[in-house]
């Protein structure tokens, strides 16, 4: 295996196929022991992570959510391309308007 497919098998994600093939690889090279060596840190401190919010925060801020009043949506202003407005942009519309003033 090269440094190369190494990176490719680490991006990857790790697959199995290519598991034994990488980590020999990976006790040859100094470079991609590296890499695999931040990889498995990287795992190490995900794995092991908590939040730090209280218990029973996400429960309270839904009930606060859920409580909260309703508004109606606000108003918004009319279409600018009334419908007038798209008749006369319309090709055919100017059209027979150019042919009605001949």
């Amino acid at each position: 295996m090269t440094c190369a497919e190494f990176d490719r098998w680490l991006n990857e994600g790790c697959p199995g196929a290519g598991h034994a093939p990488a980590l020999a690889h990976a006790r040859e090279c100094a470079r991609c022991a590296g890499a695999w060596a931040g990889a498995l840190e990287i795992d190490r401190r995900l794995t092991s992570f908590t939040p730090a919010t209280p218990a029973g925060f996400a429960a309270r801020v839904m009930t606060r959510v859920g409580a909260a009043p309703r508004r109606a949506a606000p108003w918004s202003p009319p279409d600018p391309m009334d419908w007038w407005v798209r008749a006369a942009a319309d090709p055919a519309t100017v059209l027979a308007l150019a042919l009605a003033a001949v």
